[in-house]
Parts: structure tokens; sequence; C-alpha cells
């Protein structure tokens, strides 16, 4: 064999115990992020309970809810009577509430996959089959927001056939309405802004959308969202009118409540439930919720 021989054969051998350094650095690499991966995905699983020395469940109680997001896409503040709900089990219990805020359909699959208990759901009879439900909280009414300029008369289910209403996903406004979705009523599905949710009203790109709203007072509550969501608008500027209008009939009156997965851990919403019948028994509740709905 000759030098030049040797030579080359040096430098095809050096060149393959590279390559093979560059493949085992490469795996080591990937299986280190897969790892990171994993372990990611293992922290936002859900956390045991803990069991104080008496039996009874401990620790923060997990709630999750649905997100309302302004036109600068920050998260509202909670409404007065949730807040102040709020504070009141968080003493009754003994027990810090930790709220995880999502949109709706996120609410509703991370309460399937047990990562807490959902708060300010409705029954219905799909979520009858894989949540249990608490004795109700409080209740509020649908309503239906429309341009003052292309109002439509609604008394009924049917007179929603063929328009196009403004929701977010999940969303739900009884029975007889989610019956409807899809089939003689066209979902606009929104985000979680509330303020996206008028500006395609605006845009005529619905007809109307759902506003959920504990009180029963029809011109305060068309008075309050004109001055929230109008006032910049240059037609309200000039016409000096409401742009937004409320429907004098809601959709429904529905009761919220907590629920859990049927497949976790119920001793938390037991507690819940003993707080809630004592609450109204003493006339607690109704305190509390009672005076935001006139």
């Amino acid at each position: 064999m000759t030098k030049n021989s040797l030579t080359y054969l040096f430098i095809l051998a050096s060149m393959l115990i590279s390559a093979a350094g560059k493949v085992e650095a490469y795996q080591r690499k990937t299986q280190a992020m897969f790892v990171l991966v994993s372990s990611e995905s293992a922290q936002q699983a859900p956390k045991p309970s803990v069991i104080n020395e008496s039996g009874a469940i401990a620790g923060p109680i997990p709630l999750l809810m649905s997100e309302q997001r302004d036109d600068q896409f920050q998260l509202l503040p909670l409404k007065s009577p949730v807040a102040q709900f709020l504070t009141y089990i968080e003493e009754a219990m003994q027990r810090k509430i930790s709220i995880k805020y999502y949109p709706w359909k996120r609410v509703l699959l991370s309460g399937e996959n047990g990562e807490g208990i959902i708060f300010g759901i409705y029954k219905t009879k799909e979520r009858e089959q894989i949540f249990t439900f608490s004795e109700p909280v409080y209740s509020d009414f649908v309503y239906l927001v429309m341009r003052c300029d292309a109002a439509f008369k609604f008394k009924t289910i049917a007179d929603l056939k063929g328009k196009t209403i403004g929701m977010s996903p999940g969303a739900s406004a009884g029975d007889e309405f989610d019956r409807e979705v899809g089939v003689t009523i066209k979902p606009e599905y929104n985000s979680s802004s509330l303020a996206g949710q008028f500006s395609k009203l605006v845009q005529k790109r619905v007809d109307a959308f759902l506003y959920f709203e504990f009180s029963n007072n029809i011109e305060r509550i068309q008075a309050d969202i004109n001055r929230r969501y109008a006032f910049s608008l240059d037609e309200y500027k000039i016409r000096k009118t409401d742009i937004f209008c409320v429907a004098p009939q809601a959709l429904v009156n529905q009761e919220n409540y907590f629920a859990i997965s049927k497949k976790h851990d119920k001793r938390t919403l037991n507690e819940l439930n003993k707080v809630l019948l004592n609450a109204r028994r003493n006339g607690d509740l109704e305190k509390i919720f009672m005076g935001h709905s006139q």
C-alpha cells in the first residue's frame, strides 16, 4: 500500500469518527429535549390532594373559571358579587382559592381532566354525563345584545332561525337554544374578549351575541354597555343615541354551579355543598347576589 493510500485511509477514518461523535451528541441533545418536555407536562398534571390529620382535604381550592378580556386583552376583574362570594367561601372553609382563567371551552376540558373545580357552569344533559354538580349558587340571565338600528323581535327560539349569533365555544344558553346551534342558528364563535364581541356587532358580522348578566334591569344593562363599549364610536358621537340594544326578553334564566369531573375526588365539592346549604339557610347567599339583580 502506498503512502498516499495510507494518508487517504487515515483521513477517511477521522471523518467517520467525527461524524459518529456528532450523531451521538445530537441523540443526547434530542433525548434531553424530550425529557424536558415530559417533565413540563408532568408539572401541569393535577396535583394529588393534601390530607390533614383529621382526614379532611387541605390546601388551596383549584377553581377553573372563564376568562373575560377587554380590548387590550387584559383580564377583566371579577364581578363584585362573585368576588364577595369567593371570599365568603375562603373564610367559611378556611382554605384559599386558586383561580385559573381559561377560555370557556378549555375550562370544560380542564375540568373533565380533573385539573380543578369549575365555577359558573350551567347544567345541560350532556354535562351531567361528565360532571357532578354542587347545590345551585346563583342564577343569571342570558340576553341577546344587538344593534339598535338592526334590532329584531325575540320571543322564542324560533325567532332566531337564520340568525348569526356570537358566542364563546362551549357556551350554553339552555338545552332548547343549544339544540338549534348549527341547525337553525348560525354560531359565530368569539375569543374571550368581550370587546371583540361588540366589535363584530358593530361590523354587522353577527345579528346579536349572548350576554350573561345578574341583573334583570334591561335599561340599566343597556345604558352600561353603551357607556363602556359605544362611547368611542364615531356613530355614537354623532347620533348621541344608543348603538347597542338588549332584547327585552332573556333567552333563559339559569342556575350556576360548581362542578367536578365524575372521575375525581368529590370531597371538596361536598364541603362546598355544606357551605352553600348553610349560606342559603341563613340568608347570606341572597344578601350577596340578590342585591345585584335589580
